[in-house]
């Protein structure tokens, strides 16, 4: 299931990274590649270890305390506190283990914790620019090097459910049309 996720999510971004309405950077292709052959690879030993609760544990706790640092002003400090309960749970779990085999075990499931981590905020990322039946949303990108969008823009959405408009992402400015919930044009303004 986890190398399901992995890939489809890596395919889906792939194939969305041309599209100008994304605007990905190739350090992002190139960040949630790795991350697919990481949790891979760690889902890949999950199966054939000896200890498959340990790196299961392990990439929950790492997942939700580094989920929670990115999201600490809202769900963060709950996810964090999750994440203590995990480990409670995991030192408990790791208690007869031996050495090895537990830092073995504990750096599959930290990267496994961690590339699923990534590969959901990468691969779940929104255009620019939705169309929706009720109008249009728009996303900026500044955690990932693109600007911060200033919050001007200009749009207007006619009668038959067409609409149009112009954002303005920092310094760049974008102009989109939409045809119901179907983006027709998508361009940067000079």
């Amino acid at each position: 299931m986890l190398i399901l996720i992995a890939v489809l999510l890596v395919t889906l971004t792939v194939r969305h990274a041309p599209e100008p309405v994304y605007r990905l950077p190739a350090a992002a292709l190139v960040t949630i590649s790795l991350a697919g052959l990481a949790c891979v690879t760690a889902s890949l030993l999950l199966v054939v270890m000896r200890q498959p609760r340990l790196i299961a544990l392990t990439a929950l706790a790492v997942f939700l305390f580094v989920f929670g640092l990115l999201a600490l002003f809202s769900i963060g400090l709950l996810l964090i506190l999750l994440s203590a309960v995990v480990i409670v749970v995991l030192g408990r779990a790791t208690s007869g283990v031996a050495g090895r085999d537990a830092v073995t075990h504990l750096g599959t499931g930290t990267a496994l914790g961690l590339s699923l981590l990534v590969l959901l905020v990468i691969g779940m990322h929104s255009p620019l620019v939705e169309c929706r039946d009720d109008g249009v949303a728009t996303h900026s990108r500044e955690w990932w090097g693109g600007s911060q969008s200033t919050g001007s823009g200009s749009g207007s959405v006619a009668p038959d459910g067409s609409a149009s408009g112009e954002i303005r992402l920092g310094t760049e400015a974008f102009r989109y049309a939409c045809e119901g919930d179907t983006l027709v044009e998508f361009e940067q303004v000079e």
